[in-house]
C-alpha cells in the first residue's frame, strides 16, 4: 500500500486541540466537562443526568483509552442530552448528522442541532458551523456566516475557560492564532494565548500542557529536544495530541536529530490508545515504508482504525488501495464515508467512478450530484467537470472566476471563454 501523500500533520494537530476530539472529520466533537468516566456515565446517563449521557457521547465517540468506539450508542446518549436541553449532546447528534456516522446524513438536520448546541452555549456546536459554511460541507460556502460562527464560538469558550471550565482555555486560545493576520500572532495575542494554555494546564487538562510547550519552544524558551521529552511524557499520561506532535518533529528532522523509531514509536502508542489522528499518520508511514518497515497490511489497519474515528483522509486512502485491488464496490463505499466527512476529494473521485461505471453500471445522472458536493467543497477537477457539461458551479459568484481561471489552466477549454 502506499497511500498518494502523508497527512498534514500541522493540521492533525489542531484537529486534535479542538476535539480533544475534528476535520480531522468534517465537523469537532466536544469536550464534555463531567467527573464521570466509563460505564459510571452510562448508569448516570439511565438516572436522569444529562451531563453523563453528554459525557457518555463523547466517550463511545472517541473510543480513546480502552474506552468502546460504538457511534450508534453515541449518537442514543447524545439525543437523550439533547432532548433534555443540554447544549453539549447537542454538538454529538450534529457530528453524527454532519459526518453520516450511526445517523443518516444529512447537513440540514447537522446545522438545527448545531444551531441548538450555540444557542446554549457550546462553543462547538457554533465552530462546527464555521467549519461547515467555510467548507461547503452539505451547504453552499458562506464565509460571512462561517465568520459569524466562528465568533461566537471564541465568545462561548473564552467564557467558558474563564468561568468553571478550563478545558475550552485551549479552544479560545486556538482561534487567536490566526486573528492578528497573515503575520501570525502578536506578541500580546502570543501572551495571552500562553496564559490560556497555562490556565488549562494548570486545571489538569493536559491538552493545556501539550499546547503550553508548543508556544514556550516556538518563542525560543523551550529547546526543542526538550519539547519531544515533553511531549513523550504528556503521551506517556494519555494525551494523545502529544503523541502525534512529539512523533511529528521526530520524524521531521529539521529542529531536532531525526529518531524515526522514536517517532513511529509515539505515532503507535497514540493509534493504541484509539487516536484516530496517530492512527492516520501511523498507517501512511506504514505505507510509505521510509521510516518503518513497509507493512501494506498493518497500513490498512491502522487507516481503517482511523476511518471508523471519522477521519475522512484515511477513508479516501484505503479507498485508493481497494480501486488498485479491483474491488471498485469496496472503494466506491469508503469514497461515500468520505465524502459526507467533507473530503472534496472523495465526493468527485466518487462521481467519476459512478459517471465512467467504475464498481457498477456508468450513470452519469447519478454521479453528478457527488461531482456537485466535490466542487462544493472546493476540489477543482469535479468544478470542471461541471464546467465541461455547461452546468453552473455551486460556489458562491465571487469565488467563480478563480474556478474558471484555475479549469482554464488545467486544459478545460470551455473555462476559457467563461460564461
Amino acid at each position: 500500500m502506499r497511500p498518494k501523500r502523508r497527512p498534514d500533520v500541522r493540521a492533525l494537530v489542531a484537529a486534535m486541540l479542538l476535539a480533544a476530539c475534528g476535520s480531522s472529520g468534517g465537523g469537532t466533537a466536544a469536550a464534555v466537562t463531567t467527573a464521570c468516566d466509563g460505564a459510571a456515565c452510562d448508569a448516570r446517563c439511565e438516572g436522569g443526568d444529562l451531563a453523563a449521557c453528554a459525557r457518555a457521547a463523547e466517550l463511545y465517540y472517541d473510543g480513546k483509552n480502552g474506552h468502546a468506539l460504538d457511534m450508534a450508542r453515541s449518537f442514543q446518549y447524545a439525543t437523550r442530552a439533547c432532548d433534555g436541553g443540554n447544549p453539549h449532546g447537542c454538538t454529538f447528534v450534529g457530528l453524527n448528522h454532519q459526518d453520516g456516522l450511526s445517523a443518516g446524513w444529512d447537513p440540514a438536520k447537522a446545522i438545527a442541532a448545531y444551531e441548538k448546541a450555540c444557542r446554549g452555549g457550546a462553543g462547538t456546536g457554533c465552530f462546527n458551523l464555521a467549519t461547515m459554511y467555510s467548507g461547503g460541507q452539505g451547504v453552499t460556502v458562506d464565509l460571512a456566516k462561517a465568520d459569524r460562527y466562528k465568533r461566537d464560538a471564541a465568545a462561548a469558550w473564552t467564557a467558558a475557560c474563564h468561568g468553571s471550565e478550563p478545558r475550552w482555555c485551549t479552544n479560545a486560545a486556538f482561534l487567536m492564532a490566526d486573528a492578528d493576520g497573515k503575520g501570525g500572532p502578536s506578541p500580546a495575542t502570543m501572551a495571552t494565548m500562553r496564559a490560556l494554555e497555562q490556565r488549562a494546564c494548570d486545571a489538569k487538562v493536559l491538552v493545556g500542557c501539550t499546547e503550553l510547550a508548543r508556544l514556550t519552544m516556538q518563542q525560543g524558551e523551550l529547546a526543542p529536544a526538550a519539547y519531544v521529552d515533553r511531549q513523550d511524557q504528556l503521551c506517556g499520561q494519555g494525551e494523545v495530541t502529544a503523541c502525534v506532535a512529539g512523533g511529528a518533529l521526530l520524524l521531521d528532522g529539521q529542529r531536532v536529530p531525526r529518531d524515526a523509531a522514536r517517532g513511529i514509536a509515539l505515532y503507535r502508542r497514540g493509534c493504541d490508545a484509539g487516536d484516530r489522528n496517530a492512527c492516520e499518520a501511523l498507517g501512511v508511514e506504514e505505507g510509505l515504508g521510509e521510516f518503518v518497515a513497509k507493512d501494506e497490511a498493518a497500513a490498512e489497519r491502522h487507516l481503517t482504525m482511523a476511518c471508523d474515528r471519522a477521519s475522512p483522509r484515511a477513508c479516501q486512502a484505503i479507498a485508493k488501495v481497494r480501486a488498485r485491488a479491483g474491488d471498485a464496490v469496496a472503494a466506491r463505499a469508503l469514497l461515500e464515508r468520505g465524502c459526507h466527512m467533507g473530503d472534496g476529494e472523495a465526493c468527485g473521485v466518487l462521481g467519476a467512478m459512478i459517471a465512467a461505471g467504475t464498481g457498477g453500471p456508468a450513470d452519469p445522472a447519478a454521479a453528478l450530484p457527488w461531482t456537485r458536493l466535490g466542487c462544493q467543497q472546493g476540489y477543482g477537477p469535479a468544478c470542471d467537470s461541471l464546467i465541461e457539461r455547461g452546468l453552473d458551479l455551486p460556489i458562491p459568484p465571487e469565488f467563480t472566476g478563480q474556478f474558471y481561471r484555475e479549469a482554464c489552466g488545467r486544459g478545460v477549454a470551455r473555462a476559457c471563454t467563461p460564461p
